[in-house]
């Protein structure tokens, strides 16, 4: 099964070169670990716990992907003052950008609660919006395991961040 494969390494570039995806250099993101064998990591049923489900995937309708999977994208990782938790967070996790489709689709994130939310494609094109897996206190506990962050201390609408921003997220659609 092929996902995109070619984006995130091309997000994974122009981070390291320079200027990234958008506004990302206003945003000091690191790269954490580069994308691997994406293919390899998506062909076989997750080895672990199925973290996050993608419907609408091109030629594969819906894909399970738990953490090797997930990582196969690359991770990527910054720090934002987080409005709900009141203090500075280093998160880390896979930029949506990387799982998204590359002609520019709309996503609908659902959180385990049944919360929903359409991220439309200028978001994730213009800021680094990450699904993270981590913070530099741990694994993500009740907020967990996935969670969508935004770079909140310069987004042009911190509000419509805020709405966006979901935890326990079980699953995405490409529209």
């Amino acid at each position: 099964m092929k996902i995109y494969p070619s984006v995130a390494a091309a997000i994974f570039a122009a981070i390291m070169s320079g200027p990234g995806i958008g506004a990302a250099q206003a945003v000091d993101v690191e790269a954490v670990r580069s994308p691997g064998d994406i293919g390899a990591a998506l062909d076989s049923a997750p080895a672990g716990t199925s973290l996050l489900r993608v419907d609408g995937v091109p030629g594969s309708g819906t894909v399970q992907l738990d953490a090797t999977a997930l990582e196969a994208f690359g991770t990527w990782a910054y720090a934002v003052n987080d409005p709900w938790l009141n203090r500075r967070v280093r998160y880390t996790g896979v930029l949506l950008a990387g799982l998204s489709a590359p002609d520019g689709a709309d996503v609908l994130a659902v959180a385990g609660d049944g919360y929903r939310f359409v991220i439309p494609a200028r978001e994730y094109e213009r800021w680094p919006v990450l699904l993270a897996t981590d913070s530099d206190a741990g694994p993500l506990g009740d907020k967990g395991p996935v969670r969508v962050i935004f770079p909140y201390d310069v987004h042009d609408d911190v509000q419509a961040a805020r709405n966006m921003s979901v935890w326990r997220l079980e699953s995405l659609s490409i529209q």
